[in-house]
């Protein structure tokens, strides 16, 4: 009498299937990552950022945040003309 497995055997198809799954699971964990560290760059920009405007006033913080509502149509400064 044969004993039967309860498991069919795998074929190539099957395996080839496994490195794909776990070639993506690396790809998807890479990207995870890449994605928590451009998350980190911009929370460490913005904390540089509110430090520097703490230390000197919104205007060296924010060098051009009035551009709009001081110059001319022609895009002159009207604060400080030269």
């Amino acid at each position: 009498m044969h004993a039967y497995s309860v498991f069919p055997a795998s074929s190539p198809a099957d395996s080839n299937e496994s490195m794909t799954t776990t070639f993506q699971k690396r790809q998807k964990e890479h990207k995870r990552q890449e994605k928590q560290k451009a998350k980190a760059e911009v929370r460490r920009n913005k904390a540089i950022a509110r430090r520097t405007q703490e230390r000197y006033g919104r205007a060296a913080a924010d060098a051009n945040s009035h551009a709009a509502t001081v110059t001319d149509h022609n895009g002159h400064d009207i604060e400080n003309p030269t």
